[in-house]
């Protein structure tokens, strides 16, 4: 026997909405769905340790040659240029091209004082003997 059978008839149109069901919750979860898959986007590309690095060199000193960013992680152009395109498509950081030459800048705009709150936050934990927070955006 199914359950269908057993439950009365009832007119679509009738029906009250539930309190979950309403236009305004969907638009609140909706809004929230979208921040959060930002949020998560967000900290995907900083998970990563070179990408961190490369945002803490982009925000210390506003803009940075590819060879630069290169000699100070000590890691490949092919490999930079990886994580560059990573953070570019991202949007968290905006490319400048000079002739044969790419230039890369932190996208504060877009990242506000994140990378800072973090870095306090995580410098509030350490103990006083321990060295000074990062500075991003100072």
């Amino acid at each position: 026997m199914s359950l269908a059978v057993l439950e009365p008839e009832m007119d679509m149109e009738s029906r009250q909405p539930e309190p979950f069901d309403s236009p305004e919750t969907e638009a609140i979860n909706s809004q929230a769905d979208n921040q959060s898959h930002e949020i998560v986007q967000f900290c995907k590309m900083l998970s990563d340790p070179t990408r961190l690095r490369i945002m803490q060199y982009l925000a210390e000193n506003n803009e940075l040659h590819v060879t630069a960013l290169c000699d100070l992680l000590h890691q490949s152009q092919p490999a930079v240029s990886h994580h560059l395109a990573l953070l570019r498509s991202s949007g968290l950081i905006a490319p400048r091209r000079d002739g044969k030459h790419n230039f890369y800048s932190a996208r504060k705009e877009h990242i506000g004082g994140v990378l800072a709150t973090l870095a306090a936050a995580i410098g509030e934990e350490k103990t006083s003997d321990e060295s000074e927070p990062m500075k991003f955006f100072g």
